[in-house]
């Protein structure tokens, strides 16, 4: 009997890891992918475009991806020091973090 309601629970666990895949990258289009994988890129050109900063939801708006994928790819430039983040007017902003010499 244990070893059934562990053979169910497993597929459960299964079944619900798949269909979260399902839900995230795989969900995206063509477009959206490319974009996920030329993200710093577009970022950094963005930031340079717009002036030097932008909010997040700018840059989620710009790229036309999810706002969590976003927002987790922009956390991962700022912990390599290629963006800045700030707190302004409510939200976060980002800009360009510049090397000193």
């Amino acid at each position: 009997m244990v070893v059934g309601v562990l053979l169910i629970a497993a597929a459960v666990l299964f079944i619900l890891r798949r269909r979260t895949g399902e839900s995230g990258s795989e969900a995206l289009s063509e477009r959206q992918r490319q974009t996920l994988e030329d993200f710093e890129t577009q970022v950094l050109a963005l930031l340079s475009q717009r002036g030097g900063t932008m909010s997040q939801t700018q840059i989620v708006a710009a790229l036309g991806l999810p706002a969590h994928l976003v927002a987790e790819k922009l956390n991962e430039m700022e912990c390599r020091e290629l963006i800045d983040r700030r707190w302004e007017t409510d939200e976060y902003t980002y800009r360009v973090k510049h090397k000193s010499a």
